[in-house]
């Protein structure tokens, strides 16, 4: 571990090579994990397959959306506003 301007960085052993230019990076727990970044779904669909039984098993526990506002209209879940063109300036000549 050593630090390279002001970030940690970590030098792999050379038996850790890895052919990758980019790797993901993640917190499990205590650990911190090194990975290729899957670029085929049927990686993706190993690394789903692995996770826990009980993974999200109470659901996501988003926070409800929020109410926002379009110009003097109030948004609330559900609602749309037809986006407006804004009018092109004409060049001087």
């Amino acid at each position: 571990m050593f630090v390279s301007g002001n970030s940690q960085a970590v030098r792999l052993p050379k038996d850790f090579k890895v052919a990758e230019s980019h790797l993901e990076i993640l917190r499990n727990g205590d650990d911190i994990v090194l990975r290729r970044v899957p670029r085929y779904l049927d990686e993706a669909f190993r690394l789903l397959a692995g996770l826990s039984e009980d993974f999200m098993a109470d659901g996501r526990n988003d926070p409800p959306p929020e109410q926002r506002q379009w110009g003097d209209k109030l948004l609330t879940e559900g609602q749309t506003v037809k986006a407006q063109r804004t009018p092109r300036r004409r060049k001087r000549a």
